[in-house]
């Protein structure tokens, strides 16, 4: 029985020890399976997708009111193209056009005070220059014995009175002067105030949304216009984190319709995130999970045909 015992345990142990080779190869074959199957997939990998739409190169805008008020006019519609500086929007101005009215007549009444002073300053100046040659004359008469020293000292008060008035009617003068100037400024900051009640366009482009309407009330930094400037047409698409590591500047890309193998343009990717992000183009509720990450990466497209701001496209990017 001893005998038999022994052998037992003989055989349980080898079992167990081949048990264990076994397990052991099995795992180093699978490591080298994954290694296998990963440089393979890298080289299959011939181009990589991703979900974007089209855009400007400089984005599309959502132009702000730098002041609230009531809307009195909508000057441009939905996909007119403007010009920089055009007006797209009116909000209510009386008040402000009345302030830069009252400024600019209290800027003529000052301009009129200013010639006053310069008259005064020039009719004082003539009274002192004949006083002058009136004092000068009696100091010599008053030497030969022709005139008295009274009317010599009469002469010379008068002529010191004049040039105090001379003096003071050139403070005047400089006051109103000075009075001026600040109301130009004003004027300018008037007109500035008068200008920010026309809502107008930042540069060249096309007018894609305006969501106020006519009578309605805008707040200050309120969104009233959305905007796409002029320039160079791009497809910003996000490609997952799995391929990311893929997607270099300069490859060629083409842009085809959503589930659809049909090209409506080409490009070149110009630009390629340095980090991966949460998706953003077309996430759905605030409120889902998503746990895989994206690269965003701009292709500028080659002359095409028109396409629609915002229009969702499959951008095939060749590696």
């Amino acid at each position: 029985m001893m005998k038999i015992h022994n052998k037992i345990i003989l055989i349980t142990s080898l079992i167990i020890t081949v048990s264990c080779k076994n397990g052991t190869g099995d795992t180093e074959g699978t490591d080298q399976v994954n290694n296998d199957s990963q440089i393979l997939m890298s080289e299959q990998i011939q181009s990589v997708a991703g979900i974007g739409k089209i855009e400007p190169e400089t984005r599309i805008l959502s132009l702000a009111a730098n002041r609230g008020g009531i809307i009195t006019g909508i000057l441009r519609h939905d996909g007119d193209r403007v010009k920089k500086g055009e007006a797209i929007i009116e909000l209510d101005s009386e008040t402000e056009a009345v302030n830069l009215e009252l400024i600019r007549a209290r800027i003529r009444t000052l301009r009129n005070q200013i010639r006053l002073d310069s008259c005064n300053i020039k009719e004082t100046e003539i009274k002192l220059s004949d006083k002058e040659r009136l004092l000068e004359s009696s100091r010599k008469l008053f030497i030969n014995g022709g005139e008295t020293g009274r009317n010599v000292d009469d002469l010379e008060t008068e002529v010191r009175l004049l040039e105090t008035a001379l003096n003071k009617d050139k403070v005047n003068l400089a006051i109103s002067e000075a009075k001026l100037s600040e109301l130009n400024a004003e004027q300018r900051l008037a007109r500035i105030e008068l200008n920010r009640r026309i809502l107008t366009a930042p540069a060249d482009g096309i007018i894609l949304n305006i969501p106020v309407t006519f009578g309605s009330s805008v707040n200050q930094y309120a969104v009233y216009c959305d905007f796409a400037p002029d320039g160079r047409l791009i497809a910003r698409c996000e490609v997952d984190e799995m391929f990311a590591s893929y997607v270099k500047e300069g490859q060629n890309a083409k842009i085809t319709l959503v589930g659809t193998s049909d090209v409506i343009a080409t490009g070149k990717v110009i630009k390629a995130a340095p980090f991966l992000k949460s998706k953003s183009l077309f996430s759905e509720l605030p409120g889902d999970r998503e746990d895989r990450r994206v690269r965003e990466v701009w292709i500028l497209l080659d002359e095409t045909e028109e396409l629609l701001y915002n229009f969702q496209v499959e951008c095939i990017i060749t590696i």
